[in-house]
């Protein structure tokens, strides 16, 4: 190790430090030789938690799931043991669901069902199964649409679970037998589980009684009334999942402006990143001249690319690269083409505008744009393709007066400083333009008055 503390063992750069406990700190380095970030725990050896940091080591060491980190090396010097492991990009729950504002129904059992499939891993392990006992928001980290399970140290294993030197858990939600009883078994993490339900389903929009129910049992105080095993209350949280109808018809939709300036590429990344939100798969494509979205992605350092598609919390989409780039497209899923205020007469020679099954018309609650807005709208309808015309930044009352002056309903796009934060009048507004299969979702309720009719 150098003594500017730049290089680890010859082969790790150091970039910054991530974290920083009571008895250890992480930092975030690069792997030379590979080019891949690496998070490494630096572990004093003179510290009382010494032999718990080891004793997590080993038995992430012998776990490989793709919910756990992996260890990929252990380094040592005279002060130190060096824990290498995956760098985990992404936020604890609780600061996600803070984030969120309020999650769907279907990404609740999401959430909830991936858990259990990591706790299904840990309770069937081979030669023995591992009670991971601290189960807690911050020990998890939502990665994208992913989660992933962080710091067993206090982990044991089955045979061990007897031992009172690793009586240890948190009060809000470990078992009441992890601080009372002589023996803690694996039904004490599916309590933890659900209790962790509980605390993400206050997050939930609507109440769900069939969700209360599976909580209900999870966290019963008596271990032989709650689930016998994980894998039963997983069964029963992808039977609730089965029975409900969560897909969008997919749609290509075409997005354009009645003025430059208008909103549209707000709008569309607002669209793209609630569907996405709501499992719905989604994809932006910048289709007109301001290169917006390239320009936020220099400014951004969260963007991640992958195939020429850009990635950013829900938000997906693919930049305008110019003649001579070609990427491969996506081939399912909702098509969401920002054409900004292109003329009519460029859009009738685009195969995207051409195939799309509906355009929706941007337009501001200002009434001194809204003739081009009429111009713009009459041009569209001799396409033929089905036309929703938005009202971007208006009032109920600008909303009424414009239906009333283009002779169709009109839906008002709600209040929404930041495209890639999602909340209830998104998700609304998103019901309003592409409803779901078999009407409204299901885990909202509509906001009366976002759509005006003409003579309302």
């Amino acid at each position: 190790m150098t003594n500017n503390y730049q290089i680890l063992f010859g082969k790790y750069e150091v970039i910054k430090s991530i974290g920083e406990g009571s008895f250890s700190k992480v930092i975030l380095v690069r792997h030379i030789s590979l080019n891949h970030l690496r998070a490494v725990k630096v572990i004093p050896r003179n510290t009382d938690k010494f032999s718990d940091d080891f004793f997590e080591a080993r038995i992430l060491t012998e776990l490989n799931h793709p919910g756990i980190p992996k260890i990929y090396d252990i380094e040592k010097d005279e002060s130190n043991i060096y824990l290498v492991e995956e760098y985990i990009d992404g936020e604890s729950l609780d600061e996600y669901l803070l984030h969120q504002q309020f999650i769907s129904l279907e990404r609740f059992l999401d959430i909830c069902i991936e858990l259990c499939e990591i706790f299904t891993y840990l309770h069937t392990k081979i030669p023995e199964p591992i009670i991971y006992k601290d189960l807690k928001p911050e020990h998890i980290i939502v990665c994208r649409e992913r989660i992933k399970l962080i710091d067993f140290g206090i982990s044991i294993y089955v045979s061990n679970s007897g031992n009172n030197f690793n009586r240890l858990g948190n009060v809000d939600f470990s078992a009441p037998e992890v601080f009372c009883s002589d023996q803690i078994t694996l039904s004490a993490d599916l309590f933890s589980i659900g209790k962790l339900m509980g605390y993400i389903y206050t997050y939930l929009s609507t109440s769900n009684p069939k969700v209360l129910k599976i909580i209900q049992k999870a966290t019963h105080t008596d271990p032989a009334l709650r689930y016998e095993t994980v894998e039963e209350l997983s069964s029963e949280l992808k039977n609730l999942f089965n029975q409900m109808n969560w897909s969008h018809l997919y749609h290509n939709v075409s997005v354009v402006g009645s003025f430059s300036g208008c909103g549209c590429t707000h709008i569309s990344f607002s669209i793209v990143s609630t569907l996405r939100f709501l499992k719905s798969e989604s994809y932006y494509f910048e289709k007109n001249e301001s290169e917006d979205l390239h320009n936020f992605i220099g400014l951004s350092d969260h963007f991640r690319e992958r195939d020429g598609i850009c990635y950013y919390r829900h938000f997906a989409g693919i930049p305008k690269y110019g003649t001579g780039i070609s990427i491969p497209e996506p081939t399912s899923g909702n098509m969401i083409y920002d054409f900004g205020h292109t003329p009519v007469e460029a859009l009738e020679q685009d195969t995207n505008f051409i195939n799309s099954d509906f355009v929706v018309l941007i337009c501001s609650g200002s009434c001194w744009t809204w003739k081009d807005a009429k111009f713009r709208y009459e041009h569209l309808q001799k396409t033929g393709i089905p036309i929703k015309v938005v009202c971007n930044l208006c009032t109920h009352k600008q909303a009424k007066q414009l239906a009333a002056y283009l002779g169709t309903s009109v839906t008002i796009f709600p209040f929404d400083p930041n495209p890639f934060e999602i909340g209830k009048s998104n998700v609304n507004f998103v019901d309003c333009i592409l409803p779901a299969k078999g009407g409204n979702l299901k885990f909202l309720n509509f906001v009366k008055g976002m759509i005006v009719h003409p003579k309302q």
